[in-house]
């Protein structure tokens, strides 16, 4: 009988044990950089807000990404439509509840810390250009290194990291006047500068691409400059025709296009790093372009 007590005790004590704790899901820890090209070379870039979604409670945010895949801004009217939408996942994703969100530092370093999960969206964006952005879908199971292409430049990993030639001659002032401030095919446009002033001298189209009139050597590929930048920093004025001929900066198209080959309005930048978004303040000028 005492056996048959025993046995019931202790199969009371069983029952009454506390289930054991179910340890919470370990967090995963997404790190890299965001980066930029000039030709052959990564360019490390900063200030790029990077945020890790869950794809499964925020799928508009997806879906709307790749809807953009698929909108050509070479095509006659696509540029406001994609204008329009890119507005709006800008709005999505600074509003969403995101896992972690983090900000590029100086060399393009980020961190994102995530709960694990079968995938996670990353979407990051910066304010350099009309349309700088660049998302990716990533495993959220184990932590991971990864780069951010924000220019679709598909560079080799261990491609050379870009560093800026250390500048032995100070730039006194940024400003840029130009005139007239209406041009048409044939016309030239006048640059006047302080001197010395930033190296580079840049066009940037109604439609958003850019096409760089003067560098210094090693920024596209062929090597194509108006003049030295060397001597530019030092010219009070510059002529700039409507025939002028550069290369566009957009990854796969490698030969002299005409610059000024659509009606609307033209930004000049003139500056000493604009490649990568640092160094001082670039100038610029507006002028309106018609045939």
């Amino acid at each position: 009988m005492r056996k048959v007590v025993a046995m019931l005790a202790c199969a009371a004590c069983v029952a009454e044990k506390p289930p054991a704790a179910i340890s919470p899901p370990q967090d995963v820890v997404i790190s890299g950089a965001t980066t930029d090209c000039i030709p052959s070379f990564r360019v490390l870039v900063s200030g790029v807000h990077i945020m890790a979604f869950d794809p499964v409670r925020h799928p508009e945010i997806l879906k709307l990404l790749r809807a953009m895949d698929s909108v050509d801004v070479n095509v006659d009217g696509n540029w406001p439509k994609r204008e329009a939408m890119y507005s709006q996942v800008l709005k999505l994703a600074d509003s969403a509840t995101a896992l972690s969100r983090d900000t590029s530092e100086a060399g393009g370093a980020f961190s994102l810390r995530s709960p694990s999960r079968d995938s996670i969206l990353l979407f990051a964006y910066a304010d350099h250009e009309d349309f700088y952005y660049e998302y990716k879908m990533v495993g959220g199971q184990t932590s991971s290194n990864i780069n951010i292409d924000m220019a679709g430049c598909n560079l080799p990993p261990d491609a050379p990291v870009f560093v800026p030639p250390p500048d032995t001659s100070p730039v006194l002032s940024v400003g840029l006047t130009c005139a007239p401030d209406t041009l048409r095919q044939g016309d030239t446009l006048s640059l006047v500068m302080p001197v010395p002033h930033g190296q580079f001298l840049a066009v940037e189209q109604p439609s958003g691409t850019w096409f760089y009139i003067i560098h210094p050597p090693g920024y596209s590929n062929p090597d194509y400059s108006a003049v030295p930048s060397a001597s530019f920093r030092e010219m009070a004025s510059y002529r700039l025709p409507t025939d002028i001929r550069a290369l566009p900066r957009v990854h796969g198209r490698d030969t002299l296009e005409a610059v000024f080959n659509e009606p609307g309005k033209y930004t000049i930048l003139m500056g000493e790093q604009l490649a990568t978004d640092h160094g001082p303040p670039t100038a610029n000028c507006k002028i309106a372009f018609s045939r």
